[in-house]
């Protein structure tokens, strides 16, 4: 099991930060650099699978060779049975994605596709979103983890899945 109890989700890193910490007088202050930990996620994964060829033609496509609504429908599916709650798939010139709220509000895409010029190798990644159109701060990554835990889960436990690789 890795840190916080969530296998190969987290890594911590340090990086030096600085602080700004009271002297006892409490009106001035002093600087303090330490090392401080970083959360690290791994919020994309690659993998192989025949599960999610594409059955409608080519035509029948978001775009050539782009694909991944099979998986993206048996994603919402396979993330509900687990208790994470998405919308419908909705795509993109680029693939597919899955919506995701969490109990604060905050908005993610789970976006998924096949590899360029594959239609067995494919890709899921988090992609945070803002809460309005012109808010520069994205939702923290680390409010997604019931999200990312459970499609770790689901990638698993199907033995129809191979060489799963997770990242960043």
């Amino acid at each position: 099991m890795a840190a916080f109890g969530l296998p190969l989700l987290l890594r911590i890193r340090c990086s030096r930060d600085t602080f700004r910490t009271p002297l006892i007088a409490g009106s001035l202050f002093h600087v303090v650099r330490h090392h401080a930990p970083v959360i690290s996620m791994e919020t994309s994964v690659e993998f192989e699978s025949s599960l999610f060829r594409p059955f409608l033609p080519e035509k029948s496509q978001v775009n050539p060779h782009i694909y991944g609504a099979e998986l993206a429908f048996w994603l919402a599916r396979k993330l509900a049975d687990h208790g994470v709650i998405t919308s419908y798939p909705n795509y993109e010139d680029w693939g597919w994605f899955l919506e995701y709220q969490n109990d604060s509000g905050d908005e993610y895409w789970l976006c998924c596709g096949n590899r360029e010029g594959t239609g067995h190798a494919w890709l899921c990644y988090l992609s945070p979103k803002a809460k309005s159109l012109f808010e520069r701060k994205k939702a923290d990554p680390e409010k997604a983890l019931p999200l990312l835990q459970a499609l770790r889960e689901v990638l698993k436990e199907t033995p129809e899945v191979h060489r799963i690789i997770w990242g960043q």
